[in-house]
């Protein structure tokens, strides 16, 4: 069996040491630890540019590659009437056009 003075002498060494290695590390200047293992380092300037928004023509937007183009029925005003009116193409089969319309 095992002395307790030793087992009471092994633990509080460590104990002693597991404190001594905490105060050691948390005591530390930032700078030595930013070094070592790049820890509580302060932000430096900022790297890089921010993106920029840039408003494009209706021409540089259909050319661009990224365009949605709605149904000719959004664009000519299928829809939208003027009230007491006959759409002006006529017909229901067909797009109305309307003062009131998109395009």
């Amino acid at each position: 069996m095992l002395d307790r003075g030793i087992v009471r002498t092994a633990v509080a060494g460590l104990v002693g040491v597991l404190l001594a290695t905490g105060v050691v590390v948390t005591g530390l200047p930032r700078v030595i630890l930013c070094a070592t293992i790049e820890a509580g380092c302060p932000p430096g300037e900022p790297r890089g540019t921010l993106p920029s928004r840039t408003r494009l023509s209706p021409a540089q937007a259909a050319q661009s590659g990224a365009y949605v183009a709605l149904g000719d029925s959004y664009s000519s005003g299928e829809g939208v009437w003027q009230v007491g009116e006959r759409p002006i193409d006529g017909g229901a089969d067909r797009c109305h056009r309307a003062l009131g319309s998109y395009a």
